[in-house]
């Protein structure tokens, strides 16, 4: 997963200069509406996923922007790639290949983050970085947002993605 990660950001600091805003949404439970579509067996049914209207209007608005560049960052199986990459594309989001990351563990979100910043200077990370919906108790992956918060980009978190939702 590291090499692939590797390659992508080769790709994306060779495709854009520096100066560019860089907005990173996650998918699950940011974007789309993830645990209403937990099956029974606890598989989740990613081509089903429904989305968060204002959420997918703020993602448009950004991709329309010339001076922002969109990236997607969610945990799940890499054998999804594919059924993610074509959900954003049925969102209209027509989605870049090299912009969708799929990554094995939330904390890998800030390893990635902090690669960009070698690069970037305006990022900010749209993410609720919560679990457990489906058993009616919220968590939240809080060592992820301290990590997060050190690195000094805009992050835009749990409360403030529940007014758009």
């Amino acid at each position: 997963m590291y090499f692939i990660h590797s390659i992508l950001l080769v790709l994306l600091k060779m495709r854009y200069n520096k100066n560019k805003n860089i907005k990173i949404f996650d998918i699950d439970n940011t974007l789309a509406d993830t645990y209403p579509a937990i099956g029974t067996n606890g598989e989740i049914l990613f081509s089903k996923l429904s989305v968060f209207p204002k959420v997918l209007e703020m993602v448009k608005r950004d991709c329309a922007d010339t001076n922002t560049v969109v990236l997607f960052f969610t945990v799940r199986p890499l054998q999804y790639w594919p059924v993610t990459y074509i959900w954003l594309n049925r969102q209209s989001l027509n989605s870049i290949l090299f912009h969708l990351f799929i990554c094995q563990y939330p904390m890998q979100k800030v390893d990635l983050i902090q690669r960009l910043r070698k690069k970037f200077s305006k990022i900010t990370l749209i993410d609720d970085m919560s679990y457990n919906h489906e058993k009616g108790e919220v968590k939240f992956y809080s060592n992820v947002i301290e990590a997060v918060k050190k690195t000094k980009i805009n992050y835009i978190g749990y409360s403030e993605l529940r007014e758009l939702q």
